[in-house]
């Protein structure tokens, strides 16, 4: 299997765990990068006090090629998807690695956009 077709199938999974859970009562505010942001990777967020983004994000793991793929989607307040990603990383020891990856990536990405109130949600237990 390509790459390209697991990091797809990554994001499908994640975006088909977030439909399935039932929907919460999240703020009405909408999030909205301020005034002169830049434009690369990572854009700022201002975010009041009682408003969080969430994000929903998943890892894969091929115990053959010991290779991880990762997905997350962040979404505002309105449900609306912020943005998303993945990340392919090799030499991935095991699957509980690869959740933790996952969830490293997730707050990589939040550091990145200045996320300061972040809900994540995801699978694994154990990292839990």
């Amino acid at each position: 299997m390509l790459p390209e077709e697991v990091v797809t199938g990554g994001i499908r999974l994640a975006r088909e765990w977030n439909q399935a859970q039932k929907p919460r009562n999240l703020p009405k505010t909408p999030v909205n990068a301020p005034e002169g942001s830049s434009g690369g990777r990572a854009t700022s967020r201002n975010l009041s006090d009682n408003s969080a983004i969430t994000c929903t994000t998943d890892a894969s793991w091929d115990a053959t090629s010991k290779r991880a793929n990762l997905a997350w989607i962040f979404r505002e307040n309105n449900g609306s998807i912020a943005t998303q990603g993945s990340e392919i990383h090799h030499s991935v020891s095991s699957s509980l690695m690869a959740e933790a990856l996952a969830i490293r990536s997730t707050l990589v990405m939040a550091a990145e956009l200045e996320i300061s109130n972040l809900k994540i949600y995801f699978d694994s237990l154990t990292l839990i």
